[in-house]
């Protein structure tokens, strides 16, 4: 009986790698269905790689395969398939759960779940359940707030904190997340505030950032029309 030949893992890894690239360059050209062609592709090899006995004990495939679902599960949304995407999310939270409870765990593992919690909780607010969407950014907004203080010197870990904080302000500004629906303005002031401070600090030390402007600029709007 002849045994089959190794398989080369981290070539796999690298074909992935290039696929999930491809699908955020097709994003940036918002080329929706060519994004998710390649996200999926990606998504295809990473549960391979995952599944290998030899794979699996690389945390980095789990990190690899959690990533690729959150990814996927956003190009899905763009496509407005929400259903698939929420169970892809899940998917991916459940995996990133795995790697941030063990012990030793890194920062990065859990802003991988926190990732992971978000696109979930957008895959909830999509189909229109906006408590439970809720619940999972509050989640996310803790994992966050732990990053910043473990990384202070990283200027993405706040900037990720600040788009949580700018999304839950929207949250409570539609007010669907309780029943019945009715904004919640002091949480939603609350969310805003803290995101807009977040955000001139890093307008400050990085102006030409786009991203950071464009973010800033939301935040700045939301408050002008909750008033006073």
């Amino acid at each position: 009986m002849r045994s089959s030949p190794p398989r080369n893992l981290g070539g796999l890894a690298g074909l992935a790698t290039a696929h999930s690239l491809l699908s955020d360059a097709f994003a940036d050209l918002n080329a929706r269905p060519d994004s998710l062609r390649e996200a999926t592709t990606a998504l295809e090899i990473r549960r391979g790689l995952h599944a290998d006995p030899a794979g699996r004990i690389d945390a980095d495939n789990t990190r690899n395969l959690s990533l690729s679902l959150t990814k996927t599960a956003a190009a899905l949304m763009n496509e407005g398939d929400y259903p698939v995407a929420e169970k892809l999310a899940g998917e991916a939270v459940a995996l990133a759960r795995e790697l941030a409870g063990q012990s030793g765990a890194l920062p990065d593992h859990r802003a991988l779940l926190a990732g992971a919690l978000e696109t979930c909780g957008e895959t909830l607010v999509g189909q229109e359940r906006q408590s439970d969407g809720v619940r999972l950014y509050i989640e996310a907004r803790g994992l966050r707030l732990v990053l910043v203080n473990e990384l202070p010197g990283d200027p993405e870990s706040r900037f990720d904190l600040a788009k949580c904080r700018v999304q839950l302000g929207g949250l409570y500004q539609d007010g669907t997340h309780v029943q019945p629906a009715a904004p919640d303005i002091f949480a939603e002031r609350a969310e805003y505030s803290a995101a807009l401070e977040l955000l001139q600090k890093l307008t400050q030390d990085f102006p030409q950032n786009a991203r950071y402007n464009e973010v800033l600029a939301k935040a700045k709007a939301a408050l002008t029309e909750i008033g006073p």
